[in-house]
């Protein structure tokens, strides 16, 4: 039986009945969400929205509802709860979906007009969020009496998102679009010496080209989400810092502002949200403390999408790209990677020492900085109506970014080693029980895994390596055993046995280590998404 036509259940914590009154009206200071950044909600005020004149209302979509029983009762079906929303005087025209945000919003003030129950302040000005608040006063409404104002619905609480996000939809905006839009450029080449301006960078093609294609990629990636550009400039500063570079970041985005951590790079959910309305992301001082949080960053740069169910959702969903990055670093030492760090732009400030960035200045210009890139963008769109344009850097600036990147890079062979260990370790990882010494066997969530947990040097170096066992000499078996050191999880047994067919000393992972089981969990979790 659908969950909309199951009986009542006064038990069950998912069904709908008459709610408490919220104890107290809500204001405007109340209601105004602090996420919505103030350009959104001044872009949401312009919006035209469907309109109805009130003289020509009526109640003839009541005759669509579907009723049953003897007493006539209309059911808490998706299809009631829809055309009440979209119909009902109160609701009318009141749900908007925000394309940028991938959220929906309230418009106006709503008042279910039954005394004691609440008024839930909104306007097109200061749009609210479809929050527990709002969704308590709608609930109350509609599960009041028909002779006291209400429908004398009950419904689970899902038949009611479901039929508000039927409602969102019918009036979509997008508040990063009209913004784009909002200021015709005046014609200022702005764009060419933008680094140079603003960082102090050097003045030549290098520096244009990172500035040109970053922008027009923020206007690409608003107007056709999901667009491929996964080029990140990076913001060298001093290493006394304070010279306003995540200011100057932030003043880029023009208040739809993010920033990106290791932690949140490495959780799909946590990912996504945190990128929901960002039009321009801070990898803030560059949080990369290892090369596998490098891999992990540029996998995430070469993605236009992010596909998975967060919090509350019935599915998983794909989001498409509609932000850019750039870093901030205070040190050049954050290349970690030895090889392809092309995806990485070096910005190298040169202001007076102790300099600031003028922030005011770019405060006052931004608007038409974004405007010449939306023109550079449509004449290139101009030029080529479909496929995906080309911002990567011309072959004179690649070369010069691999000049920058020589005296970024940090290289270590141990810690390389390290990393391909670890790697190899992960690797091993298998669904259901194995037998041997040399396997540990656990459970997570329910379900049995295991894993290698005990090795001899040369076999481990040659798997993690792909190597031939005649190359593992006396230098690189010293190697190996400091990468070994280097995981802090595998330790020395000091025992003597075989494995992978070769005798030595049995080295063992500590199956208790925290680092160990953060790395096994990622694992467990990326190969069962």
């Amino acid at each position: 039986m659908p969950a909309n036509d199951a009986p009542v259940n006064d038990e069950d914590s998912n069904t709908v009945d008459i709610l408490p009154v919220i104890e107290s009206p809500l204001t405007i200071d109340d209601t105004t969400p602090d996420q919505v950044p103030a350009r959104v909600r001044a872009t949401l005020s312009g919006v035209e929205l469907i309109q109805y004149d009130d003289d020509d209302y009526d109640e003839l979509w009541m005759l669509d509802l579907d009723r049953s029983g003897k007493e006539n009762a209309i059911r808490g079906t998706t299809h009631n709860l829809t055309k009440i929303i979209i119909n009902a005087r109160n609701t009318k025209n009141a749900f908007v979906h925000n394309a940028f945000t991938n959220s929906e919003f309230m418009n106006r003030t709503f008042d279910s007009g039954i005394p004691d129950f609440p008024v839930v302040i909104s306007s097109a000005e200061h749009p609210r969020e479809l929050d527990e608040g709002l969704i308590s006063a709608l609930c109350a409404w509609l599960t009041a009496p028909e002779n006291q104002g209400g429908y004398g619905l009950s419904f689970d609480l899902r038949v009611l998102k479901m039929a508000l996000k039927i409602a969102a939809d019918r009036q979509t905006i997008n508040p990063l679009q009209d913004m784009l839009d909002a200021t015709e450029w005046d014609g200022i080449d702005r764009l060419k010496t933008f680094f140079h301006d603003y960082l102090g960078c050097e003045n030549n093609l290098y520096h244009t080209e990172c500035a040109i294609n970053w922008f027009v990629a923020g206007v690409a990636r608003a107007f056709e989400p999901g667009h491929k550009f996964d080029f990140t400039p990076v913001v060298e500063g001093s290493r006394e810092g304070g010279q306003r570079k995540s200011t100057f970041v932030e003043n880029i985005a023009r208040g739809l502002f993010g920033t990106l951590g290791s932690d949140d790079i490495a959780n799909d959910n946590v990912f996504v949200q945190k990128m929901q309305g960002c039009h321009v992301v801070e990898l803030a001082e560059m949080e990369i403390s290892s090369k596998r949080d490098t891999k992990k960053l540029k996998s995430r740069l070469s993605q236009t999408a992010d596909k998975t169910r967060v919090a509350y959702s019935v599915a998983p969903r794909t989001y498409y790209r509609q932000f850019i990055t750039m870093g901030t670093a205070d040190s050049r030492d954050y290349l970690i990677d030895p090889f392809n760090n092309r995806r990485f732009w070096p910005l190298v400030m040169n202001l007076p020492r102790r300099g600031e960035i003028d922030t005011d200045r770019l405060i006052e210009n931004i608007d038409n900085i974004w405007a010449q890139a939306v023109a550079i963008y449509n004449r290139r769109r101009a030029e080529q109506p479909h496929g995906t344009l080309d911002l990567s850097l011309s072959r004179p600036s690649r070369e010069y970014a691999e000049s920058l990147y020589e005296g970024r890079r940090v290289t270590d062979d141990a810690d390389d080693l390290r990393f391909a260990i670890e790697d190899h370790i992960m690797s091993t990882v298998q669904p259901g029980h194995r037998a041997g010494t040399e396997f540990w066997n656990f459970k997570q969530d329910g379900r049995q895994f295991s894993v290698e947990t005990s090795f001899v040097l040369k076999p481990l170096w040659c798997a993690a390596t792909n190597s031939d066992p005649h190359d593992y000499v006396k230098g690189i078996a010293n190697l190996a055993k400091a990468a070994a050191e280097r995981t802090n999880f595998i330790n020395q047994s000091g025992a003597q046995g075989r494995r992978g067919g070769v005798k030595g000393v049995i080295y063992e992972i500590d199956v208790e280590n925290e680092k160990f089981i953060k790395l096994l969990d990622e694992h467990i979790r990326k190969i069962t998404n």
